[in-house]
């Protein structure tokens, strides 16, 4: 039997949908019913018989920072896909990012190695791969170094790969993927629904650096392949293309809003509207999401490499701009 976690959200219930699909037996988590609900509507949104599916998953209520919940989910379970994370690039959020990210891994991983769970899939992200390149191009042999560089979120991330190679030490296999951004349709919160929103309602500002993209459909069927491969205790990038931030916006403007004004928004003025959401929230009680940190990211030109993955199995990226323009 097999455990989800982060199964209400956009890469969990896409990766339910597929699993299901497959006749595998899949035990979900969910932390409140009206995520569970919208998990359904999706999946009837996709599928005429999206209900039958749904009905084929049990659904175990757990918060994965809690021990005592995790003890009765792990009853009978002999693989794991942990996709449950906590997303945020505000440095308020430190807090909960260890937590839900760092904790909730360690849990898991705890009783993955109690309960000898046969292999582990994690979802990572590329916020956790190294600086170090070759020929300015990051791959999986990139180093991590503990620099300022780095955001809230991209620590916990690292925190989190750290629990499972912990895991692999300790016997369990696994393996990691670190997808980029990842577009596709699907529940709300999701990359591309936010981006749409963003462009719809404002000027639109665009980074002056590059996006590393792959659609939902190529990480959930990678990551079932390298669940159901011999591959173990490996890690793997799941990026198709890097198109610099004014090609993705202008894409979308021009597909679906057709606005006239796009202006870059360059590392000066970023800090600068840094500098004007810290008035803010200091005279209007806003939160802050602009932080130095995310403004370098952002400003990152460098290219990464997600052709590991294609040697490895038989896997291969979709259209990217073909499927963007379908779910737009």
């Amino acid at each position: 039997m097999i455990l989800v976690t982060g199964g209400t959200g956009f890469l969990g219930s896409h990766l339910l949908l597929h699993l299901v699909r497959n006749k595998k037996t899949v035990v979900a988590t969910f932390r409140k019913e009206n995520r569970v609900k919208n998990v359904e509507k999706f999946f009837c949104s996709l599928d005429s018989n999206g209900k039958n599916i749904f009905k084929k998953i049990l659904w175990r209520k757990c918060d994965i920072t809690i021990i005592p919940d995790l003890q009765e989910v792990f009853n009978g379970i002999t693989h794991v896909y942990h996709c449950a994370a906590l997303i945020s690039f505000s440095n308020k959020d430190i807090i909960k990012l260890n937590l839900v990210n760092k904790i909730g891994t360690q849990n898991i991983v705890n009783f993955s190695i109690k309960n000898k769970i046969k292999k582990i899939a994690y979802v990572s992200s590329i916020a956790t791969l190294g600086n170090e390149n070759k020929d300015n191009q990051i791959d999986e042999n990139s180093i991590w170094e503990n620099d300022d560089y780095h955001s809230p979120y991209a620590f916990s991330k690292h925190l989190a790969e750290l629990e499972i190679w912990r895991a692999i030490e300790e016997g369990v296999p696994s393996v990691i993927i670190n997808p980029g951004i990842i577009l596709g349709k699907g529940i709300i919160p999701n990359p591309l629904h936010s981006l749409k929103k963003y462009i719809e309602k404002n000027i639109i500002f665009y980074p002056s650096g590059v996006a590393h993209l792959v659609l939902i459909n190529d990480v959930v069927n990678g990551l079932f392949k390298l669940m159901e491969s011999d591959i173990v205790n490996e890690n793997f990038i799941l990026v198709s293309e890097n198109w610099s931030y004014k090609d993705l916006f202008f894409l979308i403007n021009s597909k679906k809003y057709k606005k006239n004004i796009m202006i870059k928004l360059n590392p000066f003025f970023a800090h600068l509207t840094l500098f004007i959401e810290f008035v803010l929230s200091i005279f209007f009680f806003r939160k802050r999401i602009l932080n130095f940190k995310l403004i370098k990211s952002i400003s990152n030109s460098k290219i990464i490499n997600g052709n590991k993955i294609k040697k490895k199995i038989d896997f291969k990226y979709s259209n990217l701009q073909k499927i963007i323009i379908e779910d737009l």
